[in-house]
């Protein structure tokens, strides 16, 4: 649950993770237990893959992190530097445009 705004990142790998800013909004296809690191630093994360119950959403709902999943086609729908609104409550990911 909660809303976080800012910068949509593309991290395609925790390796990538260098690309994510303190506060940023991660977005990648899915998570596992590597890169819960990288969740501690964003502001919000937007997965292409998971439920309520993946991994990605359960470490960001402990660590206050909001998180929306099952995002088909993230890296599409949601653009690399947009500035994006997570809505973990509603499970809903809003692209500003410019």
């Amino acid at each position: 649950a909660g809303m976080a705004r800012g910068i949509a990142r593309h991290v395609r790998s925790p390796a990538d993770g260098a690309r994510l800013g303190a506060g940023e909004i991660l977005v990648t296809e899915g998570l596992d237990p590597g890169w819960t690191p990288l969740l501690a630093r964003c502001g919000g994360v937007v997965l292409a893959m998971g439920s309520m119950l993946s991994h990605g959403a359960v470490v960001a709902r402990e660590l206050g992190v909001p998180a929306v999943a099952n995002i088909h086609a993230v890296f599409v729908q949601v653009p690399d530097g947009a500035v994006v609104l997570v809505d973990g409550a509603r499970g809903a990911v809003y692209v500003e445009r410019p």
